[in-house]
């Protein structure tokens, strides 16, 4: 999976602009459970910093 967005509030209390870029796996192990993986890549522009995570997750449905 590939994700991108975009946050405009550079002129709002927060004070800068944000883009991100996520790109991911999702491996199933049965037909009800997955397992997750993504890394976000955060590029904030007006002076804050970037934050990029590694996201894992598990899920099953009954």
């Amino acid at each position: 999976m590939v994700r991108y967005d975009r946050l405009n509030q550079l002129h709002t209390t927060v004070g800068f602009d944000e883009e991100r870029w996520s790109v991911g796996l999702d491996y199933w192990l049965t037909p009800s459970t997955v397992i997750k993986a993504a890394y976000e890549i955060d590029n904030k522009n007006g002076g804050a910093r970037d934050q990029n995570a590694l996201m894992l997750q598990v899920a099953t449905g009954f």
